[in-house]
């Protein structure tokens, strides 16, 4: 968090790559050459973690000059921070709860089905959340500060129709190839972990966004409110899944996981928008929707078979889609023919 306070993304972005993929590395040399059991694997995570945490205590200790502690300051920041742990362990009921209910009522093949279409969706929308969450926070925070309400409901509405000017399509992909993808990455025997892909990109995407538009809550310190927004989420999701699994098996923790995460989203964009009138462009989020299903209908002709048809299409999408985004937005030209080299 320090290192985000301190405007450096580079370094932050580094660490957060390393500290993956040095756990993996780890875990898969102790795996294959000292312990061949889960024990390896774990010692392997763990043994990264506590590399990391060394580095970033060190990295700490250089920077920052500790004298004396500002108690009133600390228990303000307690105040603030300590309900996020209560929405972040909400967070993980909405997120692992049903499959704990699956695994109940159908046993662990079906869990194993069902995690594989979410999985897929939840890393494809972390690909887009996880820079922006990043990103975005420390940025609205500096201009509310330094240029007050007004420039920062400007910024946050550009920054929400950003987002579903890239999170549509991805969307839209997701749902209309979701089949092949599963059975290139996964294989057949996951294809069936096909049918919930829509039901669980959707909310995904919209809850995906509540960094912009419950930025409210922040500026104002309103954190409680999430908490309590997402405990009655959590808790409602969770009396779904012990309804609907029994009925409609892996698609009722699908149907369970929409309903959860649409009433959050609304709740924390309503709510939020006492505090911070974020403005939503319909107009132009129906371009966004025109445009990806078009681009869809056109890539209709792919044969997915393996991985570099699955990079393929995506890279003829991409093509499509911003073609299409340059010729309806006046916004994008401008700022795509700013970036060209200028003629003498």
């Amino acid at each position: 968090m320090f290192i985000r306070a301190d405007n450096r993304g580079k370094l932050y972005s580094i660490f957060i790559v390393v500290k993956k993929y040095s756990g993996l590395f780890l875990a898969l040399l102790i795996v294959f050459h000292f312990m061949r059991n889960l024990r390896g694997l774990f010692l392997g995570f763990a043994l990264s973690d506590a590399l990391m945490l060394a580095f970033l205590f060190l990295l700490f200790l250089n920077k920052m000059k500790l004298s004396r502690i500002s108690l009133p300051f600390l228990k303000e920041a307690v105040k603030y921070s300590f309900p996020l742990i209560w929405m972040e362990l909400s967070t993980m009921i909405l997120s692992f709860g049903d499959r704990y209910l699956i695994q109940f009522f159908f046993g662990y093949d079906s869990v194993g089905i069902y995690s594989a279409g979410y999985n897929l969706t939840n890393m494809a929308q972390s690909f887009l959340t996880t820079p922006l969450r990043l990103a975005i926070t420390p940025v609205y925070l500096q201009i509310w500060n330094r240029e007050g309400k007004r420039e920062t409901v400007h910024f946050l509405s550009n920054s929400l129709d950003y987002y579903f000017m890239l999170a549509v399509p991805m969307m839209v992909g997701m749902i209309w190839f979701g089949r092949e993808i599963i059975t290139v990455l996964a294989t057949s025997k996951f294809q069936e972990s096909a049918t919930v892909i829509p039901y669980i990109i959707i909310p995904l995407i919209l809850h995906g966004a509540n960094v912009i538009y419950g930025a409210g809550f922040f500026i104002q310190k309103k954190t409680q409110i999430l908490m309590f927004l997402a405990l009655i989420a959590g808790v409602i999701n969770i009396g779904l899944n012990i309804i609907l699994i029994p009925r409609f098996g892996i698609l009722g923790a699908a149907y369970a996981t929409l309903v959860a995460y649409l009433l959050l989203s609304m709740l924390i964009a309503v709510n939020s928008y006492k505090f911070l009138k974020i403005k939503l462009q319909v107009r132009r989020l129906l371009t966004y929707l025109f445009l990806s299903f078009f681009t869809m209908t056109t890539l209709s002709f792919c044969s997915i078979r393996n991985i570099w048809d699955l990079l393929l299409m995506i890279a003829l999408g991409i093509i499509v889609y911003s073609s299409g985004i340059l010729v309806v937005d006046a916004r994008i030209r401008r700022k795509a023919l700013s970036i060209l080299p200028k003629r003498s």
